[in-house]
């Protein structure tokens, strides 16, 4: 066991070094360049994606943010109690703001996190429960008075303008390991003549 060196793997609890008799040493320790290889097998699974469906409601601090729930492309695994976050959500085009307008541009805000299984609303009180479900993720302007600016300009010129966003969502793990799961969905918030479109990954919302 262990001559010249090499090292010799057995169900044994303990390891013993070359020579002399020596005290036994936990395999757990290191011991002559031998470190333990008895590490969990428990493997932290992950979703591999998610589908948006549009909760019928919209906040009632914004009135103009839709709210949205997502179902986790779970398979066989029940991930109630997991927790949810989105991070590095990406604007990628916003055609409302202008030059001169009276707003500043649409900023990014990325700190939404969600309990799987717990739908809150915008108080942050439960309102519903299902499993391997997350919610509600509001969606759409915060700030009313420039919404009224944007929809008025585009009921002036009979156009439509909007923001788009990649929105990337991640769940802790085994350990305290967070991952990315699935692929980055677009988030899109419209406004036209008629009012409102706002739209998460597969799902929709209108306001007039």
């Amino acid at each position: 066991m262990g001559a010249q060196g090499q090292i010799y793997y057995d169900t044994n609890a303990y390891y013993f070094a070359p020579g002399p008799p020596a005290e036994r040493v936990p395999q757990q320790q290191t011991a002559s360049g031998y470190i333990s290889r008895r590490k969990s097998n428990r493997l932290c699974a992950f979703p591999t994606g998610e589908s948006s469906w549009a909760v019928g409601s919209w906040s009632s601090l914004y009135p103009y943010a839709a709210a949205f729930n997502a179902d986790l492309f779970a398979g066989l695994n029940n991930f109630n109690n997991r927790q949810i976050g989105e991070f590095n959500i990406e604007l990628q085009g916003d055609t409302c703001w202008y030059p001169g307008s009276p707003y500043s541009p649409m900023f990014v805000s990325s700190n939404g996190y969600w309990t799987v299984g717990t739908q809150r609303n915008d108080y942050g009180t439960p309102v519903s429960f299902f499993t391997n479900t997350y919610g509600h993720d509001y969606i759409g302007y915060t700030n009313t008075s420039a919404y009224y600016h944007y929809r008025s300009r585009m009921q002036s010129s009979g156009l439509q303008c909007g923001m788009t966003y990649q929105q990337n969502m991640y769940m802790d793990g085994c350990g305290g390991q967070s991952q990315y799961y699935g692929t980055p969905h677009g988030l899109q918030i419209y406004i036209n003549s008629f009012g409102l479109t706002v739209t998460r990954g597969n799902a929709s919302a209108n306001k007039y």
